[in-house]
């Protein structure tokens, strides 16, 4: 009888204990509350500080503390700021006609950097006012990205004042005529800004271009329809003022294996970052190991560069030693020795590389240096993206290079020159591409 005595004192504790918890979407990562209630309008103090304590992500990470005196709101960032008011505005509650607010205190940070949403309005047209509407309400949940896909089969719908064809009824099959104009998108662009959301613009090609063909009578991968997107995607790059352009590449045959190569060449000569989808697109066709994924760390530090650096732990991936492949992309020879001789066009895939005197592999020192660099480079605000983060990794040489140029703004490779005999050097090779890298 005591034991069950006990157990219902302890629900009974526990459910009064959450009772004073309001339903707050998305839960925040710390928070306490007292059970007791304020008034809303007490005086509410915003501040911009440098540091959270208690925030692993500072960038949007937010405290708030309200007391009976009044609501003392800090953050990192403007972003910070907003996400705080729309937890404000949810912590409100009515008590017999009186606006409340629960005496407590709450530190917060995000989960998950990217918190989106997609509209395929290519295939469905939805109006302005309606993807305000929703923008405005996803945003009060501190949803941070809307993908704006724009582009179908069934319509073109952003306006082209080079090609007006494409907005034309005739070309759409779906809410034919319907397309929004380059001034409808810069607003939206301006209002997702206003809600601090970041608005992903999506141009699909090659494929999902139905739109195109029937417009233009030719595919994208030819050359007129090559030069053309360069023409839509200019106009499209100079009419909005946002970081990224989406291009697609998902669910098509490749006819010119130049294309993508070129179309994101000319997208980060607009001044864009290019999201694209792989194995879409397969960047290291020459590589023989590719079935890994690499893996990108943000910086949560407050003098972030926006920059990405790659760090290539070399060697590690097992069974490597039976395939040879390309040791250079392009298929140029090698200039300096190691485990596989200067002159040397093809090697073997991946191997462990040399065992230095003690018995170490090269590959276990080149991971230990690889993860100190990471956590350093992090520190300093670099993004990173990491090719070896354990023992094994499937990619070999051409593929993690191809990809690091591809994806990163600098790359380092770590490599321990010979095989740990009379010209070992002891040194590692560091590497930083200039300009666009394709």
């Amino acid at each position: 009888m005591k034991r069950i005595l006990t157990t219902l004192l302890i629900i009974t504790f526990c459910c009064l204990a959450n009772a004073t918890i309001p339903p707050l979407l998305p839960m925040p990562q710390k928070s306490a509350f007292t059970g007791k209630y304020v008034k809303a309008d007490v005086p509410v103090n915003e501040k911009i500080v440098s540091h959270i304590d208690g925030a692993i992500f500072q960038d949007e990470a937010y405290h708030i503390l309200i007391t009976s005196k009044g609501v003392n709101i800090e953050a990192t960032t403007q972003r910070g700021l907003y996400w705080a008011r729309q937890t404000m505005a949810q912590l409100k509650t009515d008590k017999k006609g009186k606006q409340l607010l629960p005496l407590c205190e709450i530190t917060d940070w995000p989960a998950f950097r990217i918190r989106g949403y997609m509209h395929d309005i290519g295939r469905s047209y939805i109006p302005v006012d309606e993807l305000k509407a929703e923008i405005a309400m996803l945003s009060r949940f501190k949803i941070n990205t809307f993908h704006w896909h724009l582009t179908e089969n069934q319509a073109w719908r952003l306006e082209s004042k080079l090609y007006p064809q494409l907005n034309a009824p005739a070309n759409m099959e779906r809410s034919k005529g319907k397309y929004y104009t380059l001034a409808e998108a810069r607003d939206l662009v301006e209002f997702c800004r206003q809600h601090h959301v970041l608005l992903i613009p999506e141009i699909d090609m090659p494929g999902h271009s139905a739109a195109f063909e029937r417009t233009f009578g030719f595919g994208m991968q030819t050359a007129e329809g090559t030069r053309i997107m360069k023409d839509i995607i200019a106009e499209a790059c100079d009419a909005l003022d946002v970081p990224y352009l989406h291009i697609g590449t998902d669910e098509v045959q490749f006819t010119n294996p130049q294309f993508v190569p070129e179309m994101v060449a000319f997208v980060r000569s607009k001044g864009k970052k290019v999201i694209s989808w792989n194995p879409g697109w397969k960047y290291a066709k020459n590589s023989k190991i590719q079935s890994a994924s690499v893996v990108l760390y943000y910086s949560s530090s407050l003098e972030r560069k926006d920059i990405v650096v790659c760090v290539n732990a070399g060697h590690g991936t097992k069974g490597g030693e039976s395939q040879k492949t390309l040791c250079h992309p392009d298929g140029s020879p090698k200039t300096t020795g190691g485990t596989t001789g200067a002159g040397a066009v093809k090697a073997i895939a991946v191997s462990g590389g040399m065992t230095f005197d003690d018995g170490t592999p090269e590959s276990t020192v080149t991971l230990k240096m690889a993860k100190i660099l990471k956590s350093r480079l992090l520190a300093a605000g670099y993004y990173v993206l990491m090719i070896r983060d354990d023992s094994d990794v499937q990619l070999d040489n051409v593929a993690r290079t191809v990809i690091c140029n591809n994806v990163a703004d600098c790359h380092i490779a770590l490599h321990w020159d010979g095989d740990g005999l009379s010209y070992d050097k002891g040194c590692f090779y560091i590497s930083v591409p200039d300009g666009i890298k394709d």
